[in-house]
């Protein structure tokens, strides 16, 4: 009999307040709380980051198994993390008492020039000894700053394996190795990974080490653009689900399974999916021990020369400066025929899109309903072509506020929503409040906003309201409207 980890946590999902609304969460024993989520940027350069206390007090009050994935300071990245968003991290693994903390085995940020720009996705490093010590130092780094264990997750990889590279599972090995850490197994990243050309999951796993697999990673996807992207859409299908039973009972040290989706999926019609996918989980977790065999032998490593210590770094540029829409400065010739690379500049560019459209919802609509769709996306283009994204989304949207101003657009009403716009950005994670004017009935505006249609030519007024962060609007001290 399979002796178990006396530190095993079981089934979880990863936390949103939307998922928590839909799915039961007392079905879980585990929630995986990405921090950032519950962080904002306060503008100030000396403290960029403000925190959610009262979020992670919640969130530390609720009976399941907590564990910290952090989303913005993956491993793979170059130069050494900013130590005051570690210090953030640290406060929020402690106020959770996670065991370990996991991040992506991916970058995030790359050199232009002598700029330091984010590229608004994680990237694949290639995968070379130069990337597998970058890694090891990254980790070790963020170990020592958070204090507790880290895991890395093995990540998606939409271009073509290079004959220069190490494979799939021996990269993941040897950063294992290199920087004695856990794996995070995403197994739908691997089977993406499969089914976009590249090594099978099950050749992935045979080359790695199955003793250093903390936890597993589900979720689903969809095709796009002749690609099968890990978009976390859909739900655990028949190939993630039969792979998954073959390879837990492989993992001595699993602690975790976790369900991943994104919030724009998670609604009421989604409840019985999701909790469809949490069966499937207690079933995978519970029936472990049952004797199981991956009949694949490691493949031999492809890379037999020490490599260039450039190449690792001069393929990251080369690969961020064109997923933002930029040119090289020392260009790679290798990436310049994989097609994936405009599939990252347009992953990039939808998910820059997908942040104005969360964070300015007024000012999106009034621009899509008064210049339309297209002049709209034309709009935003260009300002993707001007700045390249930000940390974040708070100070994304900041930006294209000042950019949509300098247009000198001929949009009625444009300058209440650049205003009302600002002052919810501004107040954003405070008890403050702003004033704002408008020239218009504020009710009658917003209302039409919100509900997707043209506010028409509203009766002149001239009225002050003081907007707060929890989205009321106000008159003379009396709520008129909620627009959260």
């Amino acid at each position: 009999m399979m002796m178990r980890d006396p530190r095993e946590l079981g089934i979880g999902v990863v936390y949103s307040p939307r998922l928590a609304r839909v799915l039961d969460l007392d079905l879980v024993d585990v929630l995986e709380v990405e921090p950032q989520m519950f962080w904002r940027a306060t503008g100030d350069p000396d403290d960029p980051i403000a925190i959610d206390d009262a979020q992670f007090s919640t969130l530390r009050a609720l009976p399941q198994h907590k564990l910290v994935h952090s989303v913005t300071l993956p491993v793979g990245n170059s130069q050494p993390h900013d130590p005051r968003a570690l210090a953030c991290l640290r406060r929020n693994i402690d106020v959770l008492d996670a065991p370990y903390v996991s991040e992506h085995l991916s970058f995030n940020a790359f050199d232009h020039g002598s700029e330091r720009l984010w590229a608004g996705f994680f990237l694949p490093p290639l995968q070379d000894r130069q990337a597998v010590a970058i890694a090891a130092t990254r980790i070790d780094e963020m170990r020592g700053a958070v204090g507790v264990p880290v895991a890395f997750e093995t990540g998606v990889n939409y271009l073509r394996p290079r004959p220069d590279e190490l494979s799939d599972g021996a990269f993941i090995r040897q950063v294992a190795e290199a920087a004695d850490c856990g794996i995070l197994l995403d197994l739908h990243n691997l089977l993406t990974n499969e089914r976009n050309g590249r090594a099978s999951a099950r050749a992935v796993f045979a080359e790695i080490p199955a003793d250093r697999v903390w936890e597993i990673h589900l979720g689903g996807g969809m095709p796009y653009r002749g690609y099968w992207l890990d978009s976390h859409s859909s739900h655990i299908d028949d190939a993630l689900h039969t792979m998954t039973r073959e390879i837990v009972d492989a993992c001595p040290n699993l602690r975790a399974i976790i369900f991943e989706i994104m919030d724009q999926y998670v609604g009421e019609p989604a409840r019985e999916a999701l909790q469809g996918d949490v069966r499937r989980m207690r079933t995978l977790w519970t029936e472990r021990g049952r004797p199981t065999r991956i009949n694949l032998r490691a493949l031999p490593e492809r890379q037999t020369e020490a490599p260039d210590p450039g190449t690792a770094l001069r393929r990251a540029n080369t690969l961020g400066a064109l997923a933002v829409g930029r040119a090289p400065r020392d260009p790679d010739p290798a990436l310049t025929d994989d097609p994936a690379v405009a599939l990252y500049a347009d992953l990039v560019a939808s998910m820059r899109e997908g942040v104005l459209y969360e964070a300015l919802p007024f000012l999106v609509r009034l621009l899509l309903l008064s210049i339309g769709p297209p002049a709209t996306m034309q709009l935003i283009t260009a300002f993707h072509a001007a700045l390249p994204p930000e940390q974040f989304g708070a100070d994304e949207a900041r930006h294209f506020l000042v950019y949509v101003r300098q247009q000198a657009l001929d949009v009625r009403y444009l300058d209440e929503v650049l205003a009302f716009a600002e002052a919810l950005l501004a107040l954003d994670g405070t008890c403050e409040t702003r004033r704002v004017r408008f020239t218009c009935d504020p009710l009658a505006l917003l209302q039409a906003l919100q509900e997707r249609r043209p506010p028409g030519d509203l009766p002149p007024q001239d009225v002050e309201v003081e907007v707060g962060a929890d989205g009321l609007l106000r008159l003379a001290g009396d709520a008129i409207a909620d627009v959260a």
